[in-house]
Order: structure tokens, then C-alpha cells, then sequence
């Protein structure tokens, strides 16, 4: 077979082999068995196969040639206040290596205090701080393996790799496979993230040489470890550099080998490579080929050869290669469900018994793959064999190994010893069979040990089947969910619902995804608070605040478990349709469900009250608070200082929370900025950033609100001092500053520079967005053609895979252009011609509306002509609103005669477009009488 001559990477005779020698030396020391697989497949591929060699083992992006500049950065890096907000550049110049000067060298870069000007009062403070903060916090988004991997990338892009391993040991912390993990995602980010093919390969090697590490360390390669730098190489198509890594894996991991298995199918889809797809899926269902059972098949070995060497221990150990090829089988199956091969998955689902499968959730990928494809009958045949199935079959692998062990045991014995002691040989091997299914059973928990499958287990298969099928609406969904449990005879399961509700959720269907929560509940089922929390969620995301009615009903009628932040959710759903009875209502039926009022509660109605400028009943709010023995926090007196009138207010507040012992955090001390310059006490706004009590990883945001409360209060010399000192201090001024900043600049001339300057801080795409067309609009007033039509292009770059939000885009300024003073229709014209010509785009038809608009508003009749061109140049057809549009320019340039024939062409049988002709005809009042009697 060509896979024995091509393929090493995941064959199994090779891993039979190596796993035989390796018994056979440990406990029959007279085998005869020696294969190596490590030195079979080193003869092919070696680390010279990647240009591995001219990186040392620790390799560092900076060059260490200088002790200060690099215990600078590590200073950086322990001491920096907000390291996390930091983005991680790849640089695109090849790396330097690293010249190591010895251990003394090394000490003396990291031999340093950790904190080393705090006193231990000071440490204590600190540490409490940190921790009220943490408290303070109702929701923790940040886990600690996404810190942790985020100050690895810090370090490894200050120090290197391998200077980061040795602080890591200086500072007391042992390198486990955490933190050779988190060191190996940044190398595959970092290669990912680059052009340059010298950058990727030695962040590939650095990748290789921490594999070695680990190894040389005892650890084991688990998936966790090596499924970044597997998925990146396939990525790339680097067929060598995967058989490379996988080898060093499977020679540390032989159990790894099934799941690389996987990742070997996934590679040979990526590359296309015909050949070896068609290979492996022969190997998935034809089991009984002569040249290809011996290679991949351990339950048809001879397991009898190894009866005269092996005792128990040895039979288990084949038992759990056979249980390793199934396991192999399986994933080679799951990778093919991920592609599109619908050929091959077909062919290859029509000659195997998907009952074989170790576990639900890879049956669960087969159908999900089924329905992508759209392969209805293929999987009604596999839910129809899934319902027939037996009550006492064994799986698959199971009877295969146990009649393999059986059959080779019985001959065996026969053939050395005669037919008298065949009763005998006849109980031991029934002993083995049952020794070995149990430790099946113990020891692969994963593995079903029956292969019939419930109502509940099919039901879920068919959900998981249908939700998948492509442009298929919902009710038709629903439809083949019901009639394929009809066709079965089940019963819907609790999971088939919940599947079902969170795909109408996804679709924006809420209204059908609350009809599926009434079914389920009335079937019997329970609603799952996380499943009510993320119909919340979804119903926030989209803005459907009017069904909170609803959902309580729901919640009412059938007792569902509640949790703080549904609790949270419900009320605030209440304030945000402005039904501020019912959430105070809401809160008072919770309370008798036993659920005691909490402060995020009143939170969210006082802001709701606050958003409606209505301070009275915010102040109710609190009243309400003190009744019900409700203790205000942090968030509550946010809220009252922001919106304080007066000093004397701010200071009560203040007073306020002495007396209840609230510690001032971040929210406070912005509220305080923004109440002071509220009140026109600009000089008390800026001493609140001098309070000893702000932690300084919070200072650089409180003074970013600071440059806004002085920009938008008419002090922008003040903003622009504040704004300074932070990039002195240097750090980045937060988003919403720089928006408030550019606002201010659009109100002057001549602060065209300065705008620009300001919108390169801004990193968040959205928040760029937002500031480059606050620019355009400026450069538009102001008649900066070449600039506006520089930041056309820099959008163009960053949208250029989405052209309909570059369309929307590109709308906006136009709309903006339409509707501003008519002077600015050259320069509209202007942009007009370069997203033509310069850009090479195709103008929308809403850039030419709003421009023809325009025409029409400045009463332009030829540019209003040359406009009215380009839709047939573009392709679009001409439609009411355009012929309006027209004949309002028509109208407005004095050009009569045109106007009745455009007229002409309007249909007038809707009440909506006759009421805009009129409008047209009594504002401009020059119509010929003819015109008015064809109206009328």
C-alpha cells in the first residue's frame, strides 16, 4: 500500500512496533523484537529540514550585549502599571541572536527586589487595595491563564525566550508546562502575525527548541501543549516541518498518536494532497485488505506470537493498543466531518458503523457534518440504524480484540500442548476476555461500553443534525426536528431544546426561542439558569428590552431557579422601556420568591432615572434603598456625585461614604472630575488626579477623563498640558479622551495636524472609525481635499475585505455632505470623482442620492445632470426616490419644462410620494400652472 512507503507519521505497525520493543525489554529481556521508530523516522526528516540550527537554545529578540538596557526592561515589565493593556508588536527584522556571557551575567540582569521602594506598610496597603478592588468587581472577565499568558508575552518580547525562562526561576517560580505553554502560543502568535518568512521560521525554531525543553524536563506533550504549533504549520501547508514536530511529539507521547492522527487528516485536506485522503479513508472502511491489516490494524496481529513472552500485563498493554487504533480511526473520521469533502464523507459513513465511535460527542460532529452538507437521506439511514440498534452489543473494538485474544490464545495452546488441556486454556482465555473488558471499562472512561443509545442521546444527535442544515429558515427547522422524532418514535430531550432555543437566539429569532422555552417547560423540562442568563444576554445584545415582560412571565409560570445577574438583568430590561413601576415591582415580587433585594438592583433604576434626567427619582431611588436596609455601594455614589448640581452636594456624598466606610475606587474619582467641572470647579477637578488613595495602574484613565472634562468645558490649553504629561509618562490617552479632543479641534481652523496626530493614538478600530470620520466631516468644512481623500484611502485599506462596511462608511460622509451648507457640494463631487479613480470603487446608490440631494438643495442643475449620469454608469436603475430627487432639482434651477416630463415618469398612487411633490411644488413656488392643474 502507498501509505507504507509514503506515510510515518501516524502508521500504526511503526507504533506497534516501538511499543513491542519497549515491553519486551522491560519484561522479556529474550525478545527478538528491536524496531525503533525514532531512528526510522530521524533517517528522513531532521531538525536541518527547517534551518533549525543557527538559533541557540535561548534566544532573545534583544540583543543582552548591554546589562542596563535589559534590567531596564525587565524593570519595565514588574514595575509597568498597566502591562496588560499593552499590544504585542512584531517586529519584521530578522532576530538577533544571542551571544550567552555566562551565569554571571544572567544573575546580574534579574538579581534584583521585586518591589524595591515600598515599605512593608506600604506593601500591606498596596496588597489590601488590590484586593478591595477584586471584591469590588461583580464580574471577574479575566482569568488568571490569560494574565499569566499575557506577562509571558511581555517578558519574551522584552527579554527572549530563554531570559524569561531563567527570571522566571530567579523569582521563585519553578517552569512547568504552564509556563512553556504560554511561551509557546506567543511563538505561533508571533509567526502568524508577521510576513516576513526569516521572523516565522525563528519563531518556529524557538518553538522546536522549547518541545526539546520539555522533554528534557520529564513533562509530557499534551494536546494543550502542541495544538497551537500543529494548527499554525497546517495552516501554512509545511507538510515536513508537521512530521517533524509530530515525530519529536509521538516519540515523548506515544498515546499521542491517535490525535495526531487528526491533525495529520486536517494537513492532507489543507494541501490537498488527493492521494493520501483517498489512503486514509480506505484505511477507515476497508478492514479486511490484505496489504493494509497488517500495517494498520492491531486486533488482527498476532497476538498469539506474544502469549509464549507476555503474561497479563502485556495482553492489557495490546488491549490498549487496540482501544489506540479505534481512537485513531476516530479522529481521522472527525477530521474529514470538518471539511467539505462530501464525496469522501459519504462513501466513507456508508461502510462503517458510526455505533464504533468512543464517545457522544464525536456521533454529534458526524451528524453536524451531515446536515452541512445536506446529506438528508445518508442521515435519516445512520438515525434509523442508531433507533434499531441492540440493548447488548458490545462495541466494536471490544469484540474485536476480545475474539483476537480468544481465537490466538485457543490455537496456540492447542498446537504446544495437545487437545487434553483445551478445557483448561478454554477457562483461561474466557478469564482474559473478562479481565480485559473490565479494565476497558476502568480505564477508558470515554469509551461506551454499549453501543445502543437512548431517546434522549438521538434526540440531540437530530437537533444537532438539523440546526446545521444551511439557508434553511427556522419554522422549516423546527418542522424536520418534530418530524424526525415522529420518524423515530422519541421524545424531544431538554438538550434538543436548549440547542434549538440558542440557534433562534443566534438568528436574532427571539420571539420563536421564548415559544421553544413555553414547549420545554410544559414538556416537563427545566429551564438551566445559564440558558436563561444567555437568553438575557442575547436579548441585551439586540436591544429587545420590551420582552422582559415576557420572560418573567415565563419565569413566574414554571418557578425557574433565578441567579443575581438574571435578578440584575430583569430590572434593568424594566428601566430600559422606561417602566420604572415595573421594576420596582419586579423587585418587590422577587423578594417575595424569596430573593433578597440586592444593590445592583436599585443601581440599575437609578441610572435609569438618571439617563431620563429625572434627579427626583433617583433620589427616591435611594430612599427606597435606606427603607429596604439595602446598603449603597461604590457604583450607587458613582452615580449621585456625577450627577450632583452643586459643590455642597458633591461634598455630602463624599461625607456620606466616610460614614459607611466605602473606599473610593476608579468610578469615584472620575465621577469627581466630571461633578467638579459640572459645576464650573475646574481648578477642584484637576486636584482630585493628586489623591494618594488612586491606585496608580488607574491614574493614566482618571486623567484621560480629566482632558476630557476640560476640553469639553472650553479649557482645551488645560486638556492639551494633562494630555502632554501622560505621553511624557508614557502611556497612551484612553480612547473616549482622544474622541472629546478631536471634537474640540473640529470647533477651530487650522488644526488640521493636530487631528491627524491625534487619531494615529487611537489602536481600537471602532474608536478609529469614529475619529477619522469626525476628520473627513472637518476636512469637508474646511475644503482639505487631498487630506479627506488620504483618510478615504486608509479606510479603503483597513475595510478592504468588507466592502459593505466601507459602503456604509463612504455613505455616511456623503449623507453628512448632503446635509450641510451647500458650498460643500464641490468638494463632495471631489470625493465623488476619487472613489472612482483613485480608489477604483464603484459608488453606492446612496452616494448618489445623497449627493443629487445635494444638487437639488443648492440648486445645481448641471451638476445635478452630470449626477444623474452616473447611475447609468454604475448600473443602477433609476427608481422613485432618484426621480424625485430630480425633480426637485429641476424645480429649484428653473427648469420647468423638465420638471413636468420627470413628473410624468413619478407614480403618484402613493399618499407618501404625493405629499413629497407637493411640497416640492409650494416650496418652490415658480411652478407653471400647468404643472399645478396636472397635480390636482
Amino acid at each position: 500500500m502507498r501509505a507504507s512507503t509514503v506515510r510515518k507519521l501516524c502508521t500504526l505497525s511503526a507504533l506497534y512496533r516501538s511499543h513491542t520493543v519497549r515491553k519486551a525489554k522491560a519484561l522479556a529481556s529474550s525478545s527478538s523484537i528491536s524496531v525503533s521508530v525514532s531512528e526510522h523516522n530521524a533517517s528522513e526528516f531532521n531538525l536541518s529540514s527547517m534551518d533549525l540550527n543557527r538559533v541557540p537554545s535561548q534566544v532573545a529578540e534583544d540583543s543582552p550585549d548591554d546589562d542596563d538596557n535589559v534590567s531596564s526592561k525587565l524593570s519595565s515589565i514588574l514595575y509597568h502599571p498597566s502591562p496588560a493593556e499593552e499590544p504585542v508588536v512584531v517586529k519584521e527584522e530578522p532576530v538577533v541572536e544571542e551571544v550567552d556571557d555566562g551565569k554571571e551575567k544572567t544573575e546580574k540582569v534579574i538579581d534584583f527586589p521585586l518591589f524595591p521602594n515600598l515599605s512593608p506598610g506600604e506593601l500591606l496597603f498596596k496588597r489590601k487595595e488590590a484586593a478591595r478592588y477584586r471584591k469590588h468587581k461583580w464580574i471577574f472577565k479575566l482569568s488568571s491563564e490569560d494574565r499569566f499568558d499575557r506577562l509571558v508575552q511581555m517578558c519574551a518580547k522584552r527579554l527572549g525566550t530563554g531570559l524569561t525562562l531563567d527570571v522566571f526561576n530567579k523569582l521563585g517560580r519553578e517552569t512547568g508546562v504552564k509556563e512553556f505553554n504560554a511561551l509557546i502560543r506567543t511563538s505561533v502568535k508571533k509567526a502568524r502575525a508577521t510576513n516576513n518568512e526569516y521572523v516565522a521560521i525563528e519563531e518556529l525554531s524557538k518553538a522546536f527548541h522549547l518541545l526539546q525543553n520539555m522533554k528534557e524536563c520529564g513533562f509530557k506533550l499534551e494536546e494543550q501543549t502542541y495544538q497551537p504549533l500543529l494548527r499554525y504549520v497546517i495552516d501554512m501547508g509545511m507538510v515536513k516541518e508537521f512530521q517533524l514536530f509530530s515525530d519529536v511529539i509521538r516519540a515523548e507521547n506515544p498515546c499521542s498518536v491517535s490525535r495526531l492522527g487528526y491533525y495529520e487528516m486536517l494537513l492532507w485536506i489543507r494541501v490537498d494532497n488527493e492521494e493520501m485522503i483517498r489512503d486514509i479513508c480506505e484505511y477507515i472502511t476497508v478492514e479486511d485488505s490484505q496489504d493494509t491489516a497488517a500495517i494498520r490494524d492491531p486486533c488482527s496481529f498476532d497476538l498469539g506470537l506474544f502469549a509464549m513472552d507476555y503474561e497479563m500485563d502485556n495482553l492489557l498493554s495490546l488491549l490498549d493498543m487496540g482501544v489506540l487504533c479505534q481512537c485513531t480511526l476516530e479522529n481521522y473520521l472527525l477530521a474529514l466531518c470538518e471539511s467539505d469533502l462530501k464525496i469522501q464523507i459519504s462513501d466513507v459513513l456508508k461502510d462503517i458503523d458510526i455505533g464504533m465511535l468512543s464517545s457522544t460527542k464525536s456521533i454529534e460532529s458526524v451528524f453536524q457534518s451531515l446536515g452541512r452538507l445536506q446529506l438528508e437521506s445518508l442521515a435519516e439511514n445512520l438515525f434509523l440504524d442508531l433507533r434499531a440498534r441492540g440493548n447488548n452489543s458490545l462495541p466494536l473494538v471490544s469484540a474485536r480484540i476480545s475474539g483476537a485474544v480468544l481465537d490466538d490464545y485457543v490455537s496456540w495452546f492447542c498446537e504446544e500442548e495437545g487437545s487434553q488441556i483445551f478445557a483448561v486454556v478454554y477457562y483461561l482465555c474466557y478469564y482474559l476476555v473478562g479481565i480485559s473488558l473490565i479494565w476497558l471499562k476502568l480505564n477508558i472512561g470515554s469509551t461506551r461500553m454499549s453501543s445502543d443509545f437512548d431517546e434522549d442521546e438521538i434526540s440531540n444527535f437530530i437537533a444537532n443534525y438539523a440546526v446545521n442544515i444551511p439557508n434553511l429558515a427556522v419554522e422549516d427547522i423546527i418542522s424536520k426536528i418534530k418530524n424526525l422524532h415522529d420518524l423515530l418514535e422519541v421524545l424531544q430531550s431538554s438538550s434538543s431544546y436548549e440547542k434549538l432555543i440558542m440557534y433562534c437566539c443566534d438568528l436574532g429569532k427571539l420571539d420563536v426561542a421564548l415559544d421553544l422555552v413555553d414547549n420545554m417547560c410544559e414538556a416537563g423540562f427545566t429551564l438551566s439558569t445559564k440558558m436563561l442568563q444567555s437568553i438575557l444576554h442575547i436579548c441585551e445584545e439586540t436591544y429587545e428590552y420590551v420582552l422582559v415582560h415576557r420572560i418573567y412571565s415565563i419565569i413566574h409560570r414554571f418557578r425557574l431557579e433565578l441567579n443575581g445577574e438574571i435578578c440584575r438583568s430583569l430590572v434593568h430590561f424594566c428601566v430600559r422601556t422606561k417602566d420604572f413601576e415595573g421594576a420596582y415591582k419586579m423587585v418587590d415580587d422577587l423578594e417575595k420568591m424569596n430573593f433578597k433585594p440586592a444593590v445592583y438592583m436599585y443601581n440599575a433604576i437609578m441610572a435609569g432615572y438618571f439617563r431620563e434626567k429625572n434627579v427626583s427619582g433617583a433620589l427616591r431611588v435611594l430612599k427606597h434603598m435606606r427603607d429596604a436596609n439595602v446598603k449603597p455601594d461604590t457604583q450607587t455614589f458613582s452615580y449621585l456625585i456625577s450627577n450632583c448640581e452643586t459643590e455642597e452636594d458633591i461634598i455630602k456624598y463624599c461625607e456620606e461614604m466616610k460614614q459607611l466606610e466605602i473606599t473610593p475606587v476608579k468610578p469615584i474619582f472620575m465621577a469627581l472630575i466630571n461633578a467638579y467641572a459640572a459645576c464650573g470647579k475646574l481648578d477642584m477637578a484637576k486636584q482630585v488626579i493628586l489623591d494618594v488613595n488612586i491606585p496608580v495602574k488607574f491614574l493614566n484613565e482618571i486623567k484621560s477623563v480629566l482632558v476630557s472634562a476640560l476640553a469639553s468645558h472650553g479649557e482645551l490649553s488645560e486638556a492639551l498640558v494633562v494630555y502632554e504629561e501622560i505621553n511624557r509618562a508614557g502611556y497612551n490617552l484612553e480612547p473616549k479622551a482622544v474622541i472629546n479632543l478631536i471634537e474640540e479641534f473640529a470647533k477651530f481652523k487650522g488644526e488640521l495636524d493636530g487631528m491627524l496626530m491625534l487619531l494615529t493614538e487611537l489602536t481600537d478600530l471602532d474608536y478609529w472609525v469614529d475619529g477619522c470620520f469626525r476628520v473627513i466631516i472637518y476636512c469637508v468644512h474646511n475644503k482639505h481635499l487631498s487630506s479627506a481623500i488620504d483618510l478615504f484611502k486608509q479606510l479603503k485599506k483597513k475595510f478592504e475585505s468588507d466592502e459593505l462596511v466601507l459602503e456604509v462608511l463612504f455613505d455616511a460622509v456623503f449623507a453628512a455632505i448632503a446635509a450641510s451648507e451647500s458650498s460643500n457640494l464641490q468638494i463632495g463631487l471631489d470625493l465623488l470623482w476619487a472613489v472612482k479613480n483613485e480608489l477604483g470603487l464603484v459608488p453606492s446608490r446612496q452616494c448618489l442620492d445623497f449627493l443629487l440631494s445635494a444638487c437639488a438643495n443648492a440648486g445645481d442643475l448641471n451638476n445635478a445632470r452630470l449626477i444623474w449620469r452616473e447611475y447609468e454608469v454604475a448600473g443602477f436603475p433609476y427608481n422613485v426616490l432618484s426621480y424625485l430627487r430630480m425633480y426637485q432639482a429641476l424645480l429649484a434651477s428653473g427648469d420647468y419644462r423638465s420638471a413636468n416630463f420627470m413628473l410624468s415618469k413619478i407614480p403618484k398612487d402613493d399618499t407618501e410620494v404625493s405629499a413629497i411633490i407637493k411640497a416640492c411644488q409650494e416650496t418652490y413656488s415658480g411652478l407653471s400652472s400647468a404643472a399645478q392643474k396636472k397635480i390636482k
